[in-house]
């Protein structure tokens, strides 16, 4: 079931040095395994959670041949979905 889709989008767990632009991480893991999952971006809400938002949709989908095109839009944003680092995790 892992990499079944054309764009994955995951994460790796790791540190970061600004000084020396260098890193190390872990392996890559996939956010999700649906379909339909593109373009993750996170914020921090007022109470200081995660949240994570992506695209609903993905390119290279015959996008011309959308129903919604009539209604002049296509693809949409995600409700959001808290995260968080547990164990080393993304849950």
């Amino acid at each position: 079931m892992k990499y079944q889709n054309v764009y994955q989008a995951g994460y790796v767990i790791g540190t970061f040095d600004p000084k020396t632009g260098t890193n190390e991480h872990g392996q890559f893991k996939e956010l999700d395994r649906g379909f339909d999952f593109n373009a993750p971006q996170t914020t921090l809400d007022q109470q200081g959670r995660s949240l994570l938002f992506t695209w609903m949709s993905v390119p290279d989908q015959n996008e011309q041949d959308h129903p919604t095109i009539l209604h002049q839009w296509l693809h949409n944003m995600t409700i959001p979905r808290g995260v968080k680092l547990v164990g080393g995790k993304v849950w």
